[in-house]
């Protein structure tokens, strides 16, 4: 009987720990605070790379707003949308954040890199593309004009073609 309620009470805490969602960013005035929250943001990039909007539309909800306002927030990190990008998803907040999201999984996985390189915004756009052929969002001709381009091997020289010249190719870091 014990065992059982242990086991009971095991069960109910981790659902609520698992229901808690993301947490709430504060405007916060210290850099350190938000590096606290590195952590955070790796899971919730990890999380919207492997969850689509119909496996979770709340929880990913959840995290494009965290995300979001992590970014928007943060004093080191810059992250500029490309027109493109807004033609390309018709200004879809979830095609973008998963940009953003590809953009900062290759920036931490990369710490040399700097932010303005184009294999970070390269990985965003793949991140993109694979969201968008998940099925879950309209059809546009932008978006199915990528992933063409992805298909037929020309995505990444109309990608290089898209961004401003003092931006770095892989082979200028030191990577």
């Amino acid at each position: 009987m014990r065992k059982s309620i242990l086991l009971l009470a095991g069960i109910l805490f981790s659902l609520m720990s698992f229901a808690q969602g993301w947490p709430e960013v504060r405007r916060i005035t210290d850099s350190a605070e938000y590096r606290a929250m590195e952590p955070m943001v790796d899971s919730c990039i990890s999380y919207l790379k492997h969850t689509t909007p119909q496996e979770d539309p709340i929880g990913r909800s959840e995290a494009v707003k965290f995300l979001d306002d992590w970014i928007t927030g943060v004093p080191y990190i810059i992250i500029t949308q490309r027109e493109y990008l807004f033609k390309a998803t018709d200004s879809n907040e979830e095609l973008m954040t998963q940009h953003v999201a590809g953009k900062l999984y290759y920036l931490r996985s990369h710490p040399a890199v700097p932010i303005d390189s184009y294999s970070s915004e390269l990985n965003g756009v793949l991140w993109m593309i694979e969201l968008y052929q998940s099925g879950a969002f309209p059809k546009t001709s932008e978006m199915d004009a990528l992933v063409n381009m992805k298909e037929d091997g020309t995505l990444i020289e109309w990608l290089k073609d898209q961004m401003p010249e003092n931006w770095l190719d892989e082979s200028q870091t030191n990577e």
